[in-house]
């Protein structure tokens, strides 16, 4: 059980139904804990009914400690005092003394949100979320140090992904005008502006996020009273408009409210990702935006007055002296088509142009050959992203596919039969089961898949307003940390919805009928019912490149990887040199073990525990020698 107390003694206890009633009742003499100990005595008070605890209490302590501590910091704005605090803001003149006026108006507005948007969101988040999870942790038993860190660290990251391209969507031309521009009526915010927004926004970018991570992980009621003072003290002194002392920084945020179109996330994750923070980086404020620890202040410290500009083209930087401002844009993640490798970057100084030829990543012969094929098959984006990708992509799935297959339907060539993971099955492969197979695969990708990459194509055109040059190459590190953002979305978005497809009613309605191949072969991988199909089997792939807007030369390169791990994740073979597919044959095998694809969140979530301690786990690693996994660990062998 992952719910003991800290430093709690391991005792053993047997119980009869008589006596469980009694037993169940808060026992002092326990050794619990400190921490837990105290959590009872609060729970004997307030009641311990979880219902009332996830919803009423978590609500009732959230928003009191709001006001509190907001109402500390915005009292400083009404009154000036004391006059000591005034060199800690961030910006000096703002807000000193905030009007009577503006601040009732302000009042009036975030308690209208809390009371009519924030309470019944919360409810209902909270029984959405009951109808998955099949037990509620007992709030009586305090969280284990280690998964009360883990909970913590994945409530961060999903609070800074959601709040991040939700932010982004709300700052789109439409979603501005009609609910994000209300909260940029701060310029200059005060801490209780934090819940200054249109209920849409408050909605779907203030809650919504926060309670990603809480739900993803089936938080413990304790560790919710964390997070949520987390959460408020955070977002409270984002918005303060004072960088205090041994707190954290509140520069980030107080420029994005300056400039708009900066720093979207809450720590810079994103926005170093996507490049949404470059001029904020290049400001004073990026300097003075880290924990202080002494009593000076930030402007004290990093005087306004200072000397150069750090300038950023590609992957390098250029330090210009005053008086030299660089009249490129400020950022290029794309190669320019230039002679060779070489490519000509602009200066302005002193009101002369000038120009300067500056080696770049040796990405031609690649670009030259990528140009060449444009040539041949147009260069419309529209046809690239959506026709293109989608032959490409089902095309290399029938090939790889099918040569796999072929061995099942032929039991040749005999040499590798010793690679298969489940001896004995589909040998060979009939051919009723086979074109039973290749109909509904063709099924789905026609009726289903062409379709959803077309809408989901369009869809992303209306949120991004351009499309990168198809004929110039991204930069090698912008591929890689796209392909990474691709991964990794991919793993959490397919074992999500994986997990949620092995739920009751949706494993009986959708999943069963892919899990009708216990024993899978290669072309199975698309085998499934259309709703699963969309849901699971597509949309995970395209959320990565949706989020990093990938240029098309690195959408193919992704589905390549998408196609070829997926296949041999099906094969029923663990061949030398390919990746494993012991991990997803385990699944196949068993059901209820190893949902993801890499086995990341399996781990996060316990969801990999029996298959650790099987042979398979055992010989799930890349073969470097012509030796079969069942050679190297024969299941003779006694398994710990």
């Amino acid at each position: 059980m992952n719910y003991t107390g800290f430093g709690e003694t391991s005792v053993n206890l047997t119980i009869n139904s008589e006596s469980a009633p009694q037993f169940i009742e808060h026992q002092p003499n326990l050794t619990r804990g400190l921490v837990e100990h105290y959590w009872n005595a609060l729970l004997d008070v307030i009641g311990d009914d979880p219902d009332v605890l996830y919803v009423w209490y978590l609500t009732i302590y959230a928003y009191g400690l709001f006001w509190i501590v907001g109402g500390l910091f915005v009292l400083m704005d009404l009154t000036n005092r004391p006059r000591f605090m005034r060199k800690y803001k961030t910006q000096p003149g703002t807000n000193e003394p905030l009007e009577w006026n503006h601040f009732t108006h302000l009042v009036r507005t975030v308690l209208y949100n809390q009371l009519v948007f924030g309470i019944p969101s919360t409810y209902a988040v909270y029984h959405i979320n009951k109808y998955f999870v099949e037990c509620v942790p007992d709030v009586r038993y305090v969280p284990s140090l280690d998964v009360l860190l883990r909970d913590m660290v994945v409530c961060i990251l999903g609070w800074e992904v959601g709040f991040y391209y939700t932010h982004r969507i709300f700052h789109s031309r439409h979603f501005y005008q009609r609910f994000h521009k209300l909260h940029h009526e701060w310029r200059a915010p005060v801490a209780l502006s934090a819940m200054y927004a249109h209920p849409l926004e408050f909605v779907v970018s203030d809650l919504l996020p926060v309670y990603l991570g809480p739900a993803i992980m089936k938080c413990h009621v304790f560790t919710m009273v964390l997070w949520l003072t987390f959460v408020m003290w955070d977002t409270i002194g984002d918005h303060s408009g004072y960088h205090l002392p041994f707190l954290g920084s509140s520069e980030s945020h107080d420029y994005h409210h300056q400039n708009f179109n900066q720093c979207y996330g809450n720590y810079g994750i994103c926005d170093r990702l996507h490049g949404t923070n470059d001029e904020f980086r290049k400001k004073k404020q990026y300097q003075r935006h880290y924990r202080i620890f002494s009593l000076k202040s930030a402007r004290e410290l990093v005087p306004s007055a200072g000397s150069g500009i750090c300038c950023e083209y590609r992957s390098y930087a250029v330090v210009c002296e005053p008086g030299i401002v660089p009249a490129a844009p400020a950022k290029m993640d794309y190669l320019l088509p230039s002679a060779a490798n070489f490519s000509t970057v602009p200066f302005v100084i002193n009101g002369s142009l000038f120009e300067s030829t500056i080696p770049v990543h040796g990405m031609g012969f690649i670009e030259s050959k990528w140009n060449q094929l444009l040539d041949v098959i147009g260069d419309d984006p529209d046809v690239l992203y959506v026709w293109f990708l989608v032959t490409y992509t089902y095309s290399l799935f029938w090939l790889v596919g099918l040569l796999f297959v072929s061995m099942d339907l032929t039991g040749r060539p005999r040499a590798l039969r010793k690679y298969k993971i489940q001896p004995g099955t589909n040998e060979p492969l009939s051919w009723d089961r086979f074109w039973h197979l290749v109909r509904v695969v063709l099924r789905n990708q026609f009726g289903f898949g062409i379709p959803t990459a077309y809408l989901m194509y369009r869809a992303a055109r209306l949120i991004v307003t351009e499309v990168p040059p198809v004929r110039v190459l991204p930069v090698p590190w912008i591929i890689v940390r796209d392909l990474a953002v691709c991964v990794l979305t991919w793993e959490i978005g397919y074992y999500y919805t994986h997990r949620l497809l092995h739920h009751g009613s949706m494993y009986r309605r959708f999943h069963k009928q892919h899990h009708e191949w216990r024993s899978p072969v290669a072309l199975s991988a698309m085998y499934s019912h259309p709703v699963e199909f969309v849901l699971s089997d597509l949309l995970p792939v395209y959320i990565g490149p949706a989020l990093m807007r990938c240029h098309v030369f690195t959408m193919t390169l992704w589905f390549t990887y998408v196609m070829v791990d997926t296949l041999v994740d099906h094969s029923d073979y663990h061949l030398p040199f390919l990746a494993s597919s012991e991990f997803h044959d385990y699944h196949h095998f068993n059901f209820n073990q190893c949902f993801g694809n890499s086995g990341l969140w399996d781990l996060v979530h316990g969801t990999a525990k029996e298959f650790l301690r099987k042979k398979q786990f055992q010989r799930h690693y890349r073969l470097l020698s012509f030796r079969s996994a069942r050679e190297a660990i024969p299941d003779k062998e006694a398994c710990d």
